[in-house]
């Protein structure tokens, strides 16, 4: 069904009856063979379907240390100015530490309970929903099957530890299918080109991100970020100023903070001529 839906598209023409059905890499094929007989945007939206089966939760996860959320044991001026401030809509609420998560808040049925009284906490725990759990590693093809199952439109990602290492979302899933829903790009939010064809690159993109945007090759089997690539080929924290050459690439980094790169230069790859000699 699968196959027959894309070559539909295509406007390919085949028959009901001695069809067997295609493999993900041919479908790949007649999609590439396509180029020009599609538009550019669903050629890419269905190359993004076939990808799912190929990426993890893991590949599009919000990092733990990304996650924003409610801590009750903070001052409730705080819990009230993270609520007004946050650009997402759903929060985990927790004691301490997102482990000892309690549920998680959607913001928007939040705001329609402050139209009738003020926020306490004793309202805000009623509108808390039952967290969802997965496991590492589970593949976004499947973890999408999940979320039309159950309805859920998150899900926090635990290791083998029972440990909460993220979160991710529906529309984090979609986004990787017909790109961002946002106005701004992750072109805009992660790397700055600078006029030498350089990058100042947020530390936190992730390598995949980082190859769509400027083309390049980075290893994507490993860390799945910028600042996990450099810290695991360094075997080390680097300090500013450090440099490196990660894939004939030389990179700068330009600031630490937190035991993570915060941002870092990488310049064009360079080039070898026959004789051995870098340009």
């Amino acid at each position: 069904m699968v196959a027959n839906g894309i070559l539909g598209l295509l406007r390919i023409r085949v028959s009901s009856t001695n069809l067997e059905p295609l493999s993900r890499e041919e479908l790949r094929s007649v999609v590439f063979e396509a180029t020009g007989k599609v538009p550019h945007q669903y050629q890419t939206m269905l190359l993004g379907i076939l990808d799912l089966n190929k990426m993890i939760v893991e590949d599009v996860i919000i990092p733990r240390h990304d996650i924003v959320g409610i801590d009750l044991e903070e001052p409730w001026e705080t819990i009230n100015k993270k609520i007004a401030q946050s650009p997402h809509e759903w929060l985990p609420v927790y004691r301490e530490n997102i482990n000892q998560i309690i549920g998680m808040l959607h913001v928007r049925e939040l705001l329609k309970v402050t139209l009738t009284g003020p926020l306490t906490i004793e309202r805000l725990l009623t509108l808390l929903h039952e967290p969802y759990f997965i496991p590492q590693g589970t593949f976004l093809n499947i973890q999408l099957h999940h979320f039309q199952q159950k309805h859920k439109p998150f899900a926090l990602i635990v290791d083998e530890y029972g440990e909460i290492q993220g979160l991710i979302t529906l529309k984090d899933i979609l986004e990787e299918i017909v790109g961002e829903f946002t106005s701004v790009s992750s072109a805009d939010k992660f790397t700055q080109i600078q006029s030498d064809g350089s990058y100042i690159v947020d530390g936190s993109i992730t390598i995949r991100e980082l190859n769509r945007i400027t083309q390049w090759q980075f290893p994507t089997r490993g860390p799945r970020t910028l600042s996990g690539l450099i810290i695991e080929y360094l075997e080390a924290i680097p300090r500013i100023g450090t440099c490196v050459k990660i894939a004939e690439h030389p990179i700068e980094i330009l600031e630490v903070n937190d035991n993570r790169v915060k941002l870092a230069r990488i310049f064009p790859k360079l080039l070898q001529t026959n004789w051995g000699e870098i340009i």
